[in-house]
């Protein structure tokens, strides 16, 4: 199936009611030619209508959403109605009325420390080394993933690999891995 990621830049509109419209026009699109929508950021369609620092756009999107989705508009002779994927970080922040929607919710809980010690020796086996040992921490500094998502550990080390690119360096120590996982940490708990 031909799988049709939507961005949401290409969705939201400046203009009151442009969003819903394009929203239609997606899924039309998409029944016409039977295939995969994918939305990411699903959140920043589908806040919660309960929300009390919404203006009332952000409610008119979610209910055009709706209205979509319920619809049984028959596609276009030959076309299908899409499959319909969504993914968030921010499932909380979603109405609950768009997740009723969905026939399956999948949760990618965080790395355990095996898992991230596994993604570490894969990152750090080509171009780039993670130095030896220290006195600071083990080779591969799994104890201070916790809490990070396999998204956030893979821009911690895109954050160590470009310090050392920067230095001139293909070696990280796991100070610096450390250090860019705690950033990252940071980054999620703001």
């Amino acid at each position: 199936l031909p799988f049709y990621y939507v961005t949401i830049d290409g969705l939201v509109a400046y203009r009151l009611g442009e969003t819903g419209a394009n929203l239609r026009k997606a899924f039309d699109f998409a029944s016409g030619h039977c295939g995969v929508l994918f939305f990411d950021e699903l959140d920043a369609l589908a806040k919660d209508r309960d929300d009390d620092h919404d203006v009332g756009e952000a409610r008119r999107i979610v209910n055009s959403l709706l209205q979509i989705l319920d619809s049984e508009v028959e596609p276009p002779e030959g076309g299908e109605r899409p499959i319909v994927i969504a993914a968030t970080n921010a499932g909380a922040m979603i109405d609950r009325a768009v997740w009723r929607r969905f026939d399956l919710a999948v949760e990618f809980a965080n790395p355990d420390e095996a898992m991230a010690r596994e993604y570490l020796r894969r990152r750090f086996s080509g171009a780039f080394d993670l130095a030896p040992p220290t006195t600071y921490g083990g080779n591969y500094p799994v104890e201070a993933t916790n809490c990070v998502s396999m998204a956030g550990l893979e821009r911690a080390v895109a954050i160590a690999q470009k310090a050392a690119v920067l230095d001139g360096r293909r070696v990280v120590s796991d100070k610096e891995l450390t250090d860019a996982i705690m950033r990252c940490k940071d980054r999620v708990s703001d």
